[in-house]
């Protein structure tokens, strides 16, 4: 479990260090270390913290990363349709 919490906040924290750096060349800037440094500990610590609170969540969006990877290498794709999913007007 603490393997876990600990490759979630590292994911986190690099997620975080990259929104940064494209709002820095987004502005015509180049991050520093320094800010790179704050920008991962910040999503690092913040990710750390939530796993453990939502664990749930943390696992439906790695087995939808894994259903996405799983169809994309077997060659199908996602709108191949879901029986459970129903278009159209509400039947009450």
């Amino acid at each position: 479990m603490s393997l876990e919490i600990f490759v979630w906040a590292v994911i986190g924290g690099v997620f975080v260090t990259l929104l940064s750096v494209g709002g820095s060349y987004y502005l015509n800037q180049s991050p520093s270390n320094k800010q790179l440094s704050r920008d991962f500990l910040i999503g690092a610590a913040f990710t750390g913290f939530l796993y453990p609170l939502i664990p749930d969540s943390f696992d439906e969006i790695k087995h939808a990363i894994t259903a996405v990877e799983l169809n994309t290498l077997s060659g199908t794709s996602l709108s191949s349709g879901d029986p459970g999913i129903k278009i159209g007007p509400a039947n009450f």
